[in-house]
Formats: C-alpha cells, structure tokens, sequence
C-alpha cells in the first residue's frame, strides 16, 4: 500500500501531452481520461525505478531463462555436458558486453584497473593513405592515428592532441610540451586536486619539476635516458641481484623528485613528485623460476 500511496501522491506531478494519430481513436472525454491517467501512472514508475529495473523490463526472467537454456543445449552440442550459468552470471555477463561496448579501452584487464587521471595514448584505426598514419608494433590498433590523451579513470577524455609528426623545432623533450598543452585546460585553482599518471615516453624530471611548480601531483615509469643523470644504480648492476625485491632510489631535495628503481620480473625506474618509498608493502607477484 504504501508503494502504491507514495506513486499516487506524486502523479499530479507529472504533465503528460497526448498525441493521437487517428481522431477515431477518440470515443469520449472518459476514453481520453483514462488514457491521460493510465499514462501519468507509467510516467511516475519509470521516474522512480532504477536504471536496472527499467532494463529487466526489457530483459526479463523469462528472456534469461531461455538465453540459459540455449546455452546449455548449445554446450551439450558442442560435448560439454557440465556447462551452467545462473541469472546473476548471466547479468553480469550482459553488463559487461553493454559496458564494453561504449566505453573502449585497449585491453580487456583495463575494464578491472581503478587508476585515478592518465595520460596516456590512443590510436584511432586507419588503413588509407595519410603522412600522419602511424605503424605501433604490438599495439592492439598497429595503423592509424594517433592521439595524445588525457582521460580520467573512467575514460572520460578532458583534452586531446592529434600527433601530426614533428611539424616545428620548439625546444625541450616532446612529452614535456604534449603534458604542458594537455594539462593547460586545467584551472589554476584545481591543480592540487589532480593526480597524474603516465608511462616513460611522458616521464622525464624535467616534466615532473614542471609539473610540481604548478603543484600538480604526477608520477609515471621513466627510461633510463630520461633521469637527468641521477646517481640512482644502473639497471645492469641491479639485474644482477638475486633479491626479487631489490630497489634503488635517490631524492633531489630541490625539485622534490623521487627516482626509484625495482627488480621485478624486469627492472621497472619510476619517477615521482609527490610519492615516497616508505611505508613498504608485500604484494603477491607471478614468479617465472617458482
């Protein structure tokens, strides 16, 4: 009753405008009435439901009953008599394909990653001729464009910059200008509030002191070539430690920059303005010799 109350008290709230195609539908003033009335009650249950509830009136039980039974028969066709799936599995599924299916990302384990702001690349797919295509070796789109990105963690894209070859003869390390240009929409109120995170084409101490003179907080893995000289220890030398765990790190008290090289399965080197190496955690990590 008082889900029923709680839809009526509301429905003087909704305006409905009924549009007839056919004048004959129109019997009398009480058709039109009840046809007025009947569409205010809809209107209200629609502006109450979740979005979920709206969606399982399109896909109801009985619509995933008969998915799972076709799967099932499909399985059993296919000699894999043990196969089943429940409902929640099966709308978990269907999320997924929905979700996936407006929101593009490069690899699926990306759709699992909860990242804060990235910068980050993009290609978008072309196979004509332009001096602009590019050819990426083992990316998941190897020809086309690309796209200098930065993107919140949801992958909602704030500012973008199309990479149309080295067209002027502007000084500095090219991620430093693409991360100036991007990050210049961001107001100089709001700096504090962000957290950026790129890979080592973008991470260079330069970048990074650039970036914490505008109090924005940025880290990403660096090359090697891109430290500036840091006596950090070299890569061949920690290559050679038995230890999994090894690190190596420096700190320039001036920039406030921090340069930390790990052994893991591969040596990683990641800089930082704003992060430091303590406190240390254990994580549990693939092992190729165990």
């Amino acid at each position: 009753m008082e889900h029923l109350e709680r839809e009526e008290q509301a429905v003087d709230d909704v305006e409905v405008v009924i549009v007839l195609t056919d004048p004959d539908e129109v019997t009398d003033e009480e058709d039109v009435r009840v046809r007025t009335t009947s569409l205010k009650v809809k209107c209200k249950i629609l502006s109450i439901w979740e979005k979920v509830d709206i969606f399982e009136e399109f896909f109801s039980d009985k619509d995933l009953e008969m998915v799972i039974n076709q799967s099932e028969i499909y399985a059993n066709q296919k000699n894999r008599p043990g196969f089943s799936i429940s409902k929640e599995e099966l709308k978990a599924f269907v999320g997924i394909l929905l979700l996936s299916s407006y929101h593009k990302l490069p690899q699926e384990d990306m759709y699992w990653e909860h990242a804060p702001d990235v910068g980050d690349e993009m290609m978008v797919r072309y196979y004509g001729r332009h001096p602009a295509k590019m050819f990426m070796r083992g990316k998941p789109i190897k020809f086309g464009y690309k796209i200098w990105c930065l993107c919140s963690s949801n992958g909602y894209l704030y500012n973008f910059s199309p990479y149309c070859g080295r067209t002027d003869t502007q000084a500095g390390p090219f991620g430093l200008r693409e991360i100036s240009e991007l990050t210049s929409i961001i107001p100089a109120d709001k700096t504090q509030q962000i957290k950026l995170f790129f890979d080592n084409f973008f991470t260079s101490v330069d970048a990074l002191t650039v970036l914490k003179a505008r109090n924005i907080k940025a880290t990403g893995t660096m090359r090697d070539n891109r430290t500036s000289k840091c006596p950090v220890m070299s890569t061949k030398d920690i290559e050679k430690k038995e230890q999994r765990e090894f690190c190596d790190f420096r700190f320039d008290t001036t920039n406030e920059i921090l340069i930390l090289k790990c052994k893991d399965n591969k040596v990683v080197t990641v800089g930082t303005n704003v992060c430091t190496v303590e406190p240390f955690n254990y994580v549990r990590r693939y092992s190729q010799k165990k």
